[in-house]
């Protein structure tokens, strides 16, 4: 548990730092949603580990 508590806090500090478009795009890139339903998709997958694990 520690360790995913770990990679947590490393994918969180990374998104602080990355960046995904550069400064005042002229044409900016929405994120809609496909990637929303990517991520719940994700959500869905590991709450279902969780409940296997318990």
């Amino acid at each position: 548990m520690r360790k995913s508590l770990y990679y947590l806090f490393g994918l969180m500090l990374m998104s602080c730092i990355v960046l995904g478009q550069p400064g005042n795009p002229s044409n900016p890139t929405p994120i809609d949603g496909g990637l929303v339903l990517l991520a719940l998709a994700g959500l869905a997958l590991g709450r279902e580990k969780l409940k296997q694990r318990a």
